[in-house]
């Protein structure tokens, strides 16, 4: 019996790892794939941008494993195809996703400028001291943001222990330069654990969207999101999305009116 027992939880974990490993080898080839399929859509003499965006769509949807890079590679792909099909409103979302991926993009940043111009929206990047210090503040990944903190704070303590084991009151100015530069390199991190519990979403709707009290047409507006706009997600109900504006108004608008920037 006990000899049974041991050949079924064998034969149990071999096939947990079979299917394991035929997934992790599935994944990134079959992304892969269909991101090849798209990019021969795309690029052919005769342009198919409808099968293009649904192999990279499809794509998309079986990277929630892979990284930031190969993420923002399909919602750029996805961004051009948006433009080519006159969506501009559409491609400014899908280049504002990849920015979101990796920040210090600069193809993904140029796209954006050049699809919002088009759509008569203002630059992402105004140039003034707020949108410069926005983009430094956004310039690293929650992950890269972590990292910067994690060695501020090594740092800081490192000097506090020479200060008081070698070095002493000569190191103190030094150990105040480092506490000032340590809190500015807190700031990203905190900025992006702020933010990493919202689920933002862009308004692709050429005339806006109203914000009503319930998920039905009739139902009372409350606000209106301007196109380009973003708000919340809070939730979702059959066609229909829950949304906090940037003013604190909460209510429903259409699911095809936004498109999700958090991927």
């Amino acid at each position: 019996m006990k000899l049974f027992a041991m050949q079924w939880l064998g034969a149990v974990l071999l096939l947990f790892l079979c299917s394991a490993f035929a997934t992790q080898d599935r994944g990134p080839g079959e992304i892969e794939k269909l991101y090849q399929q798209g990019l021969d859509a795309y690029s052919s003499p005769v342009p198919d941008y409808a099968a293009a965006s649904a192999s990279w769509t499809a794509a998309l949807e079986l990277t929630p494993g892979a990284n930031a890079a190969e993420r923002a590679r399909l919602c750029k792909s996805l961004g051009n195809v948006a433009f080519r099909q006159e969506r501009p409103l559409e491609a400014a979302a899908w280049f504002s996703a990849a920015i979101r991926l990796t920040p210090r993009d600069s193809d993904a940043w140029a796209n954006l400028e050049l699809a919002r111009t088009k759509a008569g929206l203002e630059p992402a990047d105004r140039g003034d001291l707020a949108a410069t210090f926005d983009r430094v503040v956004h310039s690293l990944s929650l992950a890269e943001a972590e990292w910067l903190a994690l060695c501020a704070a090594l740092g800081i303590a490192s000097l506090i222990v020479l200060r008081a084991l070698v070095f002493g009151r000569a190191a103190t100015r030094w150990l105040a330069l480092s506490t000032a530069l340590g809190a500015l390199a807190v700031v990203p991190w905190c900025v992006q654990l702020l933010e990493s519990g919202r689920d933002p979403m862009f308004v692709i709707s050429t005339a806006g969207v109203a914000v009503q009290s319930e998920p039905r047409a009739a139902a009372t507006k409350v606000a209106l999101l301007s196109a380009g706009a973003r708000a919340d997600r809070l939730e979702e109900l059959a066609g229909w999305v829950r949304v906090a504006t940037e003013h604190g108004e909460r209510g429903w608008v259409p699911a095809e009116t936004l498109l999700a920037l958090r991927r």
